[in-house]
């Protein structure tokens, strides 16, 4: 299975019951790419920086609206972790993905959200949409200009979307390694970094082991991080 690694992470905190246990059923295999996000607005948006849009957000008697990908998604839970760090007051209103969301932007129908670069680059490139700031701890070398969250209102903020490689938990171990050594050396050959780079996506490539403790590692970070925005999804 290749999925992005909230099967694991956020799913068993969202939801009160799975069909699946995360770390009985499955078995890591590989970390391929994180696909990080940007903070872009409407040009109708009266901000030109991250700080200026959370000095209007407080200034506004309404909330803006923001876009996501779906309720759970990536999208939906780094803008109310901004949210709750930044202390501002947006209206969530979810999409069946980026296909949906980022029109709604261009349209103005929502005044701003986290994306992903393929999805926005054309719209941003022809000011149809403003980008403010990345969503990582450091920088991104597509857009080197574009501060980060962290280093502007919210110290420490960084997010992303890791997309992983998966097997059935009986699947033997020689297999699972075997897959791993195969998945990194794909994802960090020359020619497939590059096209990664060029979309915004950055190849990771890890050992089973390696993506077990991170994945374990992220399922307490957003357990603490959703219980503390309060999101539940039943």
């Amino acid at each position: 299975m290749i999925s992005d690694s909230s099967v694991i992470t956020t799913a068993p905190h969202l939801y009160k019951s799975l069909p699946y246990d995360p770390f009985r059923d499955l078995q890591a295999v590989s970390l391929a790419v994180v696909v990080p996000m940007w903070l872009v607005v409407h040009p109708s948006v009266p901000a030109s920086s991250v700080a200026e849009l959370v000095a209007a957000a407080k200034s506004r008697r309404d909330p803006m609206a923001y876009a996501s990908s779906g309720n759970g998604s990536i999208h939906h839970i780094t803008m109310e972790l901004f949210k709750s760090d930044t202390g501002v007051n947006f209206t969530h209103v979810p999409f069946k993905g980026a296909g949906q969301s980022v029109p709604a932007m261009i349209a103005g129908d929502v005044q701003l959200g986290f994306i992903g670069y393929p999805a926005a680059a054309g719209a941003i490139k022809s000011g149809k949409l403003r980008v403010l700031a990345f969503s990582m701890a450091r920088r991104s070398n597509l857009t080197p200009e574009v501060p980060t969250v962290a280093e502007t209102v919210a110290p420490g903020f960084d997010m992303a979307a890791p997309l992983g490689v998966f097997v059935a938990a009986r699947t033997p171990r020689e297999i699972v390694a075997r897959l791993g050594r195969a998945v990194s050396a794909a994802v960090t050959s020359p020619e497939v970094a590059e096209r990664m780079a060029g979309i915004g996506m950055e190849p990771a490539g890890t050992t089973p082991e390696e993506y077990e403790k991170l994945l374990r590692a992220e399922f307490e970070r957003f357990g603490s991080l959703i219980s503390r925005i309060g999101m539940h999804l039943d």
